[in-house]
């Protein structure tokens, strides 16, 4: 008389040695595809640099071609940097030293 083992049936909690190896490899797929993704995103994003930056020196070598413009407008933009930044270098000077954060400009 032959005994015959039975297995107990899997609960559907456990998975199979093919399940895991499968779910093991699309991992593995999908970060290799990550990977290549951010390299791309990468390199475009330098060519798009480039271009940017071939754009604008053209730009500016076009306007520099001829007389410069001057417009009032541009004071709106220059005069409230200077003072706000000499304002910021008299705090910065009058400040203790134990204050200070970085003492690259104080002198």
């Amino acid at each position: 008389m032959t005994t015959t083992t039975t297995q107990p049936p899997m609960t559907p909690t456990q998975p199979t040695v093919e399940q895991v190896l499968a779910g093991m490899a699309a991992q593995v797929r999908t970060s290799a595809v990550r990977r290549h993704v951010r390299a791309l995103r990468r390199v475009f994003g330098l060519v798009r640099g480039l271009r940017w930056v071939r754009n604008q020196r053209k730009r500016v070598g076009t306007r520099l071609a001829g007389p410069l413009p001057v417009h009032l407008g541009w004071w709106a933009f220059t005069f409230p940097l200077g003072a706000y930044t000499a304002a910021t270098m008299t705090l910065a000077q009058s400040w203790p030293p134990s204050l200070r954060v970085s003492r690259c400009f104080c002198t």
